[in-house]
Formats: C-alpha cells, sequence, structure tokens
C-alpha cells in the first residue's frame, strides 16, 4: 500500500500543495515551524480521519480560512486505487471513499497500514494504558480480517453491560451481556498476546541489547488470567454496580516494558525511552508487512532529537531498509546520504510551501 497523489488545502501552515510521492523513500527537508511535520499530518488524516497531534479541528484549519481539506489516492500492491478525501469545517467533517460518505473512521483505518514514529513515540511507554492498547489494536487490524468485528462487539457489548449495571443491574440481564463481554474479550486478548510475542522476538534481533540488556513487553491481559474472566465478572457484579462500569475486559489491558529483567519505563532517560519506543514501531511494522495483505506506511517526524548522531544513524538506516513507503522529515539535509542508489523523492518545505 502507498500513496500516490496527496493534495493538502489549509491545514495549519499549508496553503495549497499537490505532490506525486514516490512509493517507496520521501524525504521531507525543511527548517523547524515549516511545514513538515503538517505535512506528515495530513497524510496520516487522510489515512485514518484523525490527527496524531490530537488537537482540536480549529487548530488544524490555516488562520484567516474557514476550510482544510485532504485527497489523495492509495494504491494498493495490486493496482487497485482508493480514493480519500477528508475535508473540515468549525462546524462539520466530510470523509468519502471513492467518492462514499464514510460512516466509521476505523472503516477506513481498517483497510490502510500506517504507522507513525515522532517526538511524542516515547510517551507510548509512559502514557496511559489506552495509547498502548490502541496500538496493538490498530496492528490487529491489518493482521486480523476478524479483529476489527469483534472490537465492535465488545465496544458495543461493555456500552450495554455498563448501562446495566448503571440503571440497577438485572441478574438475567448481565448474564447475557457478561458471556459476550468474556467472549469478544478472550478473541481479543488471543490476536493481542500474538502481537505482544512477535514484538518481543523482533526486539531479541534488535540492537537494544548492547545498551539496555534484555528490552521485552509484559502483557496484562484486564484480568487475572489464573480465573476465568466471566468468573470476574460475575463475583463482581455489586461493587461495579457501584462505580457504573466494568473493571474486568480486553479494555484493561495494558503492556508494560521490561529492561534487564525489571520493570522498565521509569528508569530510562528520553533517548533510551524513545529509542525503545521506535524499535517497537519498526518491530510492529515487520510483523504488519509478514503477515497482513499490505505493507505500512510509515511516517518518520524529524528523528534527531533526544538521540545522539550513533542512534539516529542507526535507527534511519533500518527504517529506510524497511518494505513499503516512507516518509521522513528532517531538518539535516545530510539525512540523504543514507540514500544510496534507492528509489526516492527529496521534497522541501520552506513557510508553508513545498517543492
Amino acid at each position: 500500500m502507498h500513496l500516490c497523489d496527496f493534495n493538502i488545502s489549509n491545514l495549519r501552515c499549508i496553503s495549497q500543495t499537490s505532490v506525486e510521492l514516490d512509493k517507496g523513500i520521501n524525504l521531507i527537508i525543511g527548517e523547524n515551524g515549516s511545514g513538515k511535520t503538517s505535512f506528515l499530518e495530513g497524510i496520516y488524516l487522510l489515512a485514518t480521519g484523525k490527527s496524531f497531534s490530537a488537537v482540536k479541528r480549529r487548530d488544524l484549519i490555516r488562520d484567516g480560512t474557514c476550510r482544510m481539506g485532504v485527497a489523495g489516492v492509495f494504491v494498493s500492491s495490486f493496482g487497485l486505487e482508493s480514493k480519500i478525501k477528508l475535508e473540515k469545517s468549525y462546524s462539520e467533517t466530510n470523509y468519502t471513499l471513492q467518492g462514499q460518505s464514510v460512516r466509521k473512521t476505523s472503516d477506513v483505518a481498517a483497510k490502510i497500514p500506517i504507522l507513525v514514529g515522532n517526538s511524542r513515540a516515547a510517551d507510548l511507554l509512559t502514557d496511559s494504558p489506552k495509547a498502548r492498547r490502541d496500538l496493538l489494536d490498530r496492528t490487529a487490524f491489518h493482521v486480523k480480517p476478524s479483529f476489527l468485528s469483534i472490537w465492535q462487539e465488545l465496544r458495543r457489548a461493555l456500552a450495554q453491560r455498563n448501562n446495566v449495571l448503571k440503571s440497577g443491574y438485572s441478574s438475567n440481564q448481565l448474564c447475557y451481556w457478561d458471556k459476550l463481554v468474556s467472549e469478544k474479550s478472550n478473541e481479543m486478548d488471543a490476536y493481542r498476546k500474538e502481537i505482544v510475542d512477535k514484538v518481543n522476538y523482533f526486539l531479541t534481533k534488535s540492537t537494544l541489547k548492547e545498551e539496555l540488556g534484555d528490552v521485552s513487553f509484559d502483557y496484562y491481559s484486564g484480568w487475572d488470567t489464573n480465573f476465568p474472566l466471566l468468573q470476574h465478572l460475575t463475583s463482581n457484579r455489586e461493587s461495579e454496580s457501584r462505580i457504573g462500569y466494568t473493571l474486568y475486559g480486553a479494555h484493561r489491558a495494558d503492556l508494560r516494558i521490561r529492561v534487564a529483567g525489571k520493570s522498565g519505563a521509569k528508569r530510562l532517560s528520553k533517548g533510551q525511552l524513545k529509542s525503545v519506543a521506535f524499535e517497537s514501531i519498526i518491530a510492529l511494522h515487520e510483523y504488519i508487512s509478514e503477515n497482513g495483505p499490505a505493507k505500512p506506511i510509515f511516517l518518520v517526524d524529524d528523528l534527531s532529537a533526544e538521540l545522539d548522531n550513533v542512534k539516529q544513524r542507526r535507527l534511519i538506516g533500518k527504517i529506510l531498509r524497511l518494505s513499503g513507503q516512507k516518509v521522513l522529515s528532517s531538518i539535516q539535509p545530510d539525512i540523504m546520504e543514507f540514500l544510496d542508489n534507492e528509489g526516492h523523492k527529496v521534497f522541501h518545505v520552506k513557510q508553508g510551501k513545498i517543492t
């Protein structure tokens, strides 16, 4: 999968641009504040319907205008084209695939595997568990055809179960939702465990061991797996009814980093966290590439922050050797020395203009 033609209108500091991207390597070179990150954000917006900066819609719209838009053509490995368009005003969003309105952003996101490595990558290891669950689930979307429906069914079941808990629960009603939450949580759990096992395998082959020792992730399912989830749900109904929501299930899962046999996130520097985060994202890329129907698009925003030259060069070299389309931004033109004879395109960004 790769993005071919790409158009931006009034996204942050970018007024208007149209480019044809290379299906391999694309470098976006420019000073800080020139629009590099906005360019990458536009690609992510188009593929997922969401910003990777978690901003309000008005922050996406260029000052002095009332509407922003991104549009492009994604091409599969079989040559099939998907034309996607996203427009946002201050009051509404229009998102279309092949000219048809998109009801759920997840329906598009599941079709286009896309990974992001940026200044916030290390936050994945220290932020709330939800960020790590979401990353696992986005990975599963692109490898397991049934995962999206399982994910949607679990969300509906949890919403219904929580409603029953809040309204003064009925045992008969809860029996049905307990079984469904248990069933779908166990199905999601199996998929997530497979991904974590593969990521840990790829991490054993990374160069992290030279600096940090063994690095791996412990996966917590969202309940004590020494006992069936259904048992947790049925035996904790009273306490859950007092707070009004479900305490056990796949929606409570987490990933916890382990370094040299010890819990690691708080023991690592920002640079070390960033290295681990990028190696983990690269591992997810490898997993999707090997097991999914489409190669992921990899967006990398200014890798240099908090990493010394040796770590930068190692990670950039590894990223450029990955299969699929890569779009990397940098303030340093010397990143081009990594390209050798690889097929690539270079774009220069200055004050929101891309050439």
